[in-house]
């Protein structure tokens, strides 16, 4: 769905800076960040812009989070280490967890003459990501209405959702998650759901059905010849009759993978599926002049 990530970034708080005999503290200001889940490794770097000032130098610096902690199972535990890249830097790189929706970072800071002074930076995260819904397909024909529904995965409140649809082919008032339109034309175009919160952040949202296959109003007329697939259930292989030489012939998994892709030379095809594993199947023929849409049971 993307192809790079934008963390949307919001300063909502004035930092805490706490002073302690000239030796001054900014652990950075409070943030929230939008965040894609699918795109792991990010990182923001903490800290003020300088983060000590005043008291006398070098610092020693450490910071420190809450740890999370699985009973029964301490290999999974997570300590400040495994979020910042050094914690005893004035400037740490933190990974961003989109899991991890609210977590407090306190800065302590001691100078060489024993002096200290300390900080907390609130970081705030609403994650998002794609909803997997599988593979799911209708055949419609042009004119005909269908109505579409939009999931996402904000771990953080949605407070509204905006449709991208040309206004002329909606049915209706679109809902929070479902959009009735008109299928307008073969080529048809998807309606977009845009996830909005409180906060700023946004997300397309996925729709379902995830594929569309549009017949024209004269699909029945394929060119007055019957595409014969024999047999269903097929065993090591399925004949096909009455193609149009050219017309492309694939085979496509439940969950939307094309495991067999094939150009048919003459009107009669004979297709190996030795190499198939048995399973249940769309078995979809297509051409300018032919299209046929099936299930295909295959039983080796």
């Amino acid at each position: 769905m993307k192809t790079c990530l934008t963390i949307s970034i919001m300063l909502f708080m004035m930092p805490m800076v706490i002073s302690a005999q000239g030796l001054v503290v900014d652990a950075g200001n409070d943030t929230l960040i939008c965040l894609a889940y699918d795109f792991p490794g990010d990182s923001i770097l903490l800290g003020g812009e300088p983060t000590v000032q005043g008291g006398v130098p070098p610092y020693t610096y450490r910071w420190v989070t809450d740890p999370v902690l699985f009973p029964g199972a301490p290999s999974l535990n997570q300590y400040t280490e495994d979020w910042l890249s050094d914690s005893t830097i004035a400037n740490p790189l933190l990974r961003l967890d989109p899991f991890d929706t609210i977590r407090y970072y306190r800065l302590e800071v001691t100078d060489s003459i024993g002096t200290t002074a300390s900080d907390t930076l609130e970081i705030r995260l609403c994650g998002f990501g794609p909803v997997p819904l599988g593979y799911s397909v209708i055949y419609p024909t042009v004119g005909d209405t269908v109505t579409f529904s939009a999931s996402t995965s904000f771990l953080c409140d949605i407070d509204s959702v905006t449709w991208e649809h040309p206004a002329e082919y909606i049915v209706g008032i679109p809902g929070q998650q479902t959009i009735t339109v008109i299928i307008d034309k073969v080529e048809f175009q998807y309606p977009k759901a845009i996830f909005h919160n409180s906060f700023g952040c946004e997300v397309t949202g996925e729709i379902n059905p995830l594929v569309i296959e549009v017949y024209p109003l004269e699909v029945n007329e394929l060119k007055g010849q019957e595409i014969i697939v024999y047999p269903n259930p097929a065993g090591n292989n399925v004949q096909l009759s009455n193609l149009i030489p050219g017309t492309r012939v694939r085979l496509i998994t439940m969950d939307g993978q094309v495991v067999l892709n094939h150009k048919a030379s003459s009107s009669e095809q004979v297709i190996d599926l030795s190499d198939i594993p048995a399973g249940i199947y769309f078995l979809s023929v297509e051409s300018k002049e032919q299209r046929l849409v099936e299930r295909l049971i295959i039983a080796h």
